[in-house]
């Protein structure tokens, strides 16, 4: 099931329904403005099926523009600020301000509320910004940003600005980490605040890398096959959990980027033939134990 905003989001939403079909075959996969039974987005619409459908759905996924409401579904802000797609977005400690990046190669500070755009966290200069941003995560208990997109180096950000902007000014950046190979395309911080990791993509491969928040220093870097797309710690922070285009999810001691071990994130069973009159007819083989 996918959805979106209707003001914005549709030729994105139609984008994701057409790869995900293409990348796994048989997948039945409901877009709104396709598959409504009536005329979507008036009264017209079938309520009753949609509430049906809705509650028959295995995962859903919504293209979100703006912010909606979690108990009711109603849409509470709307923001058009970005020139580009939204790539990610974050709020702050408080929930009263979201932050987004975006492939525009900005980074945004809105006030819910008000639905106001407030500033650019990242500079203004011209030439400053070296491609588009893609991943954001906020540190658990200060209001502090990592970033990571095209450019490949993960860089630290104050959400707010606290002296009148110039132009040529990079006031809001903290630190830069060192560069990854390739597009970062995932940071997220533990939960004490006092490390993140990053995944990125370069051709066919990927990186792992782990920084120290405090004073900048890589920790340590994990070369994988197939470039990494998201990227996790476990919730006590001795494992991080590492995935992309190669369709295997790593597991990665925190502490020296060690690979413990690895899972296809899809398994996928063999078959063989049950009856040599017809090759069409194919049961599960069994696993690799006899079961």
């Amino acid at each position: 099931f996918i959805s979106h905003t209707w003001a914005t989001g549709q030729d994105q939403a139609r984008t994701l329904k057409a790869q995900l079909t293409l990348m796994l075959p048989g997948l039945r996969v409901w877009l709104d403005v396709d598959n409504m039974r009536s005329k979507a987005g008036t009264a017209a619409t079938d309520k009753k099926h949609f509430e049906q459908l809705m509650d028959s759905v295995r995962v859903m996924t919504s293209f979100l523009s703006g912010h909606v409401n979690e108990a009711t579904g109603e849409e509470v802000l709307y923001q058009s600020a970005h020139d580009d797609w939204v790539l990610d977005t974050v709020f702050s400690v408080d929930g009263s301000h979201l932050v987004t990046v975006s492939r525009d190669r900005s980074m945004k500070l809105i006030l819910v509320a008000a639905q106001q755009f407030i500033d650019n966290i990242t500079s203004i200069t011209p030439g400053a910004l070296r491609g588009g941003l893609m991943t954001v995560d906020r540190h658990p208990s200060r209001d502090e940003l990592v970033v990571g997109g095209a450019d490949g180096e993960p860089s630290l950000f104050r959400m707010y600005r606290e002296k009148d902007r110039k132009i040529g000014d990079d006031y809001n950046r903290i630190r830069r980490f060192e560069r990854m190979d390739g597009r970062v395309t995932a940071v997220e911080f533990d939960r004490a605040g006092a490390r993140v990791v990053a995944g990125s993509s370069h051709l066919s491969a990927g990186q792992v890398r782990m920084y120290s928040v405090e004073d900048g220093q890589t920790l340590w870097t994990r070369e994988l096959a197939g470039g990494v797309y998201t990227c996790a710690f476990r919730p006590d922070g001795a494992v991080v959990a590492a995935a992309g285009f190669g369709g295997v999810v790593h597991l990665l001691d925190a502490a020296t980027g060690e690979v413990q071990s690895k899972f296809s994130a899809v398994p996928l069973r063999r078959v063989r033939t049950v009856n040599a009159a017809d090759a069409t007819l194919r049961a599960p083989a069994t696993g690799e134990d006899g079961s």
